[in-house]
């Protein structure tokens, strides 16, 4: 079942919203706001416009502000209705997750299962003897409404050259697809714009074409403080944690498939050149990513920085075993040329059969 339209809004009684009103403790369950039985809105947990229904199951109590704020995101209870109690909390929890479970809902333009969500990334430190470590932190992903995408954007555009400004939109109307932003500690960090395009036609490397491409256009905060040693391997954590996010999205854990990726970003945005060299630099260290090409091009005048790589569905142990298995030597890395095109050979034959991406085939 699609994301879309089931049920109709329906005047809720008296006694309906009343229950509900107690049982959300006569507070908003997303700021905790005391409220009045008169002012109390009430919120559909799965919107109506998402498949949501009128069960009294689907029901919570928020102030007119946060039910407008909310909108027709998809929100994990916990993360949104913080002001519930816990047996609240779990029922609303396995309401969403069944949800989540049974919707097929992924299109070219919507590639995250949820519209708001944490996200776990390894931030690169510098130690006290001088060498750089990895520690665990947590950014926060978020879906943005126009006025609040072109707000970013207008910020990131400020700082461009003349001729690059004009790759920018110049109105919220002229923006088109999900746009998100990456925050930590309510600190932007980038906004971004990913999506599928039909890549027929694409080549990779002697590989021949690609049915799919993943596209993220990223635009990093420029007052962002990251300098010297930090800088690229920071850049390159915070976009590889998107990517990998949006693979697992798209290929619903099939370990074994590939796509191709396209990072692109005005030329002369501040961090791009500093992306482009983190890039590269994975490149030749050997990873799960192959094939990187850098390309600028865009209308006379200004440039767009394309960054496009083979990126594996898997993790890196998966890679590995699976080169072992098709080379018979457990020690061949996978930097060897020879292997690495028969992996990618075999890799683009796995995607046109992953189950998942063929939908779109289906729905575009």
């Amino acid at each position: 079942m699609a994301r879309t339209r089931s049920e109709n809004r329906e005047p809720i009684d008296w006694y309906t919203k009343n229950e509900i009103y107690k049982r959300c403790g006569r507070i908003c369950a997303h700021c905790g706001k005391k409220l009045d039985f008169k002012e109390a809105t009430i919120e559909h947990v799965i919107p109506l416009s998402k498949g949501g229904t009128n069960k009294k199951e689907n029901f919570v109590i928020l102030c007119e502000t946060c039910n407008k704020a909310k909108s027709d995101d998809i929100i994990p209870p916990a993360q949104y209705y913080t002001y519930l109690d816990k047996d609240h909390q779990a029922d609303l929890e396995k309401l969403f997750n069944d949800y989540v479970a049974a919707d097929d809902f992924l299109d070219m333009d919507n590639l995250f299962v949820v519209d708001w969500f944490d996200l776990r990334v390894n931030r690169p430190v510098m130690m006290n003897s001088g060498k750089i470590a990895f520690l665990p932190m947590t950014v926060n992903i978020k879906k943005l409404r126009p006025e609040a995408t072109f707000e970013n954007l207008l910020m990131f555009g400020g700082r461009l050259s003349y001729e690059d400004k004009s790759l920018m939109v110049a109105t919220p109307d002229r923006l088109s697809g999900s746009w998100y932003e990456m925050t930590y500690n309510g600190k932007l960090i980038m906004t971004f714009n990913p999506y599928l395009r039909e890549g027929y036609g694409d080549q990779a490397a002697m590989l021949g074409p690609w049915p799919y491409i993943l596209v993220v256009d990223y635009y990093f905060n420029p007052d962002l403080n990251l300098k010297g040693n930090l800088l690229e391997p920071t850049l390159f954590t915070f976009l590889d944690a998107v990517i990998g996010k949006l693979v697992q999205s798209i290929m619903a854990g099939d370990r074994g498939s590939a796509i191709m990726v396209r990072l692109r970003s005005p030329a002369s945005g501040k961090f791009v050149n500093a992306v482009s060299s983190a890039y590269a630099t994975i490149q030749g260290a050997g990873t799960d990513i192959f094939d990187i090409e850098f390309h600028d091009d865009a209308l006379p005048g200004n440039k767009v920085r394309h960054i496009q790589y083979i990126q594996f569905g898997g993790s890196s142990k998966d890679l590995s075993e699976f080169m072992r298995r098709r080379t018979g030597d457990q020690k061949k890395g996978i930097t060897k040329t020879e292997s690495k095109e028969e992996l990618q050979k075999q890799l683009i034959e796995r995607l046109k059969d992953t189950p998942r991406v063929n939908r779109f085939n289906r729905s575009h």
